[in-house]
């Protein structure tokens, strides 16, 4: 199993767009890599086409004898490591995109290419989302790997208790510890939370009209799941959230989950959860829906 590096990086990375060059410079790596995926058979037919490209990542499609694939290049170890690791966590789970191979040294990943993307989410859209976030926290092969004592210090209970000796003061810690405390008392003090952590639109795809995401540059385990049921807010522009919308969604998720982990959960103390995770990031206008 790739191990991640737990230790959360908040660094704001100013994003450009590279030039020509420097594009060319990157696809003639992936090109390369690609090649000598077929042991440096020169006579496949090998066409490279820029999807996107800017100083944190480059992503290719390839197209090898007419069979696809995105190839992409990180540019800092900490996003590749924690892409890497949730790609190999969920790689059996038709969550993901398939791993198809990598190479640490380069940074490189190729991946199975989705051609169809998700259209903004409209309202019949939102209980399929709720189904794939529900899916993919609770996913019962994910969870067998995270009981393990390799991932103990990243429990509910271990982290809030390793918190409460912070010298942190501020309002939104204590939104932070204490959702993280609430999320224990859901699911037990061994239950590991992740996220994915930077959901958008462009992220989203269909699998034979199912959604499936893509990009996990900023996947973390021991961090608020709540955040990704948030994301919701950025992904919708024709729903008002303001009436209960959001408390509908979240509901919707919490029975995707019961039913598939088999789980008894206390709807009450996760929508309060979730009211703590927005004040925890400002969003004090959602939270007091919840709280």
């Amino acid at each position: 199993m790739v191990k991640q590096n737990h230790k959360f990086q908040n660094r704001n990375i100013s994003i450009r767009l590279l030039n020509n060059n420097e594009v060319n410079i990157k696809r003639r790596k992936c090109q390369n890599y690609m090649l000598e995926r077929f042991d440096g058979n020169r006579n496949v037919s090998l066409e490279m086409k820029t999807l996107r490209a800017s100083n944190k990542s480059q992503v290719f499609l390839a197209d090898i004898d007419g069979s696809r694939s995105v190839v992409k290049v990180h540019e800092e170890s900490s996003t590749f490591n924690s892409e890497l690791f949730a790609l190999v966590l969920f790689n059996e789970s038709n969550l993901t995109p398939k791993l198809l191979s990598y190479n640490e040294r380069r940074r490189i990943l190729e991946l199975e290419y989705f051609e169809k993307p998700q259209d903004s989410l409209s309202e019949d859209r939102l209980t399929g989302f709720a189904k794939y976030l529900a899916e993919f926290h609770g996913n019962l092969a994910v969870r067998a790997v995270l009981s393990s004592s390799d991932y103990a210090d990243l429990r509910c209970g271990k982290i809030a208790d390793a918190q409460r000796n912070s010298s942190a003061r501020s309002r939104e810690y204590h939104a932070y510890l204490e959702s993280l405390v609430l999320l224990a008392e859901v699911f037990g003090d061994d239950y590991v939370p992740f996220a994915a952590g930077d959901i958008k639109q462009e992220h989203l795809f269909l699998k034979d009209e199912k959604i499936v995401m893509l990009d996990f540059d900023s996947f973390r385990l021991g961090v608020l799941e709540q955040i990704d049921l948030l994301s919701v807010l950025n992904l919708t522009e024709t729903i008002d959230f303001s009436s209960g919308e959001l408390r509908d969604f979240i509901e919707c998720y919490l029975n995707f989950r019961r039913s598939a982990g088999r789980l008894s959960i206390d709807v009450g103390l996760y929508l309060r959860s979730v009211g703590l995770a927005a004040e925890s990031v400002g969003r004090n206008d959602i939270a007091k829906t919840f709280l």
